[in-house]
């Protein structure tokens, strides 16, 4: 894991507003927490409730970033095949179209 990843983890985790580099977590007044790689809207978490991932940029970056966040709450995992992305948890994959949204 990279260092901005452990950063932006520890952000996720205290819901305090961070920014590093072309990565930035902000916390909006009602509580949810926003993940933004290069000002591109990547993940929405609602704390205790759900984790939304919305993205239409498959970069290995933005890959990264999705997969530490998913560990992060024990969900599924993207990876790629075919210039295509996956979730799989458990032996079950499925295509990712672009938003999914996960209970956490």
């Amino acid at each position: 894991m990279r260092v901005i990843e452990k950063n932006m983890l520890r952000a996720i985790r205290a819901g305090k507003s961070w920014e590093s580099s072309n990565t930035r977590v902000y916390v909006n007044p009602s509580g949810t927490i926003d993940v933004h790689l290069f000002n591109n809207l990547i993940c929405i978490i609602v704390p205790d409730e759900s984790l939304t991932i919305c993205t239409r940029w498959h970069s290995a970056t933005t890959k990264s970033r999705l997969n530490v966040i998913l560990n992060e709450y024990n969900l599924p995992t993207i990876y790629q095949r075919n210039f295509c992305w996956y979730t799989c948890k458990n032996g079950d994959s499925n295509l990712f179209t672009g938003t999914e949204e996960f209970n956490i």
